[in-house]
C-alpha cells in the first residue's frame, strides 16, 4: 500500500505544496472543474468565516493571506511529482 504512505513535511514550502495537492486532486482526475467545487475538501472552510476544527488562520499565513491562498491554488501543478509549476 505504497499510495499510503506517510511524508514527513519539513518545510513551509513542502506544506504549502501538500495542501495545495490536496485541494488541486479532484480536479486534476476530473471529479470536479474547480477547487471550490469538491464537495469534501477544506479548500471552502479556508476561504469561510464558518467555525472549523481547522487551524485557518496559521494556515492562511503559509500563504501569507486569504489572497496569495487563493492565488497559489490558481497554479498548475504536475501532479505525479508534487511540483508547483509557475
Amino acid at each position: 500500500m505504497d499510495y499510503l504512505r506517510r511524508v514527513e513535511i519539513n518545510s513551509n514550502e513542502q506544506l504549502r505544496a501538500t495542501l495545495f495537492y490536496i485541494h488541486k486532486n479532484p480536479v486534476h482526475h476530473g471529479l470536479c472543474k474547480n477547487n471550490s467545487d469538491w464537495r469534501w475538501s477544506s479548500y471552502q472552510t479556508y476561504l469561510s468565516s464558518l467555525d472549523t476544527s481547522l487551524k485557518r488562520e496559521e494556515a492562511l499565513e503559509w500563504f501569507g493571506d486569504v489572497n496569495e491562498f487563493i492565488s497559489f491554488h490558481q497554479q498548475h501543478i504536475h501532479l505525479k511529482r508534487a511540483v508547483v509549476l509557475e
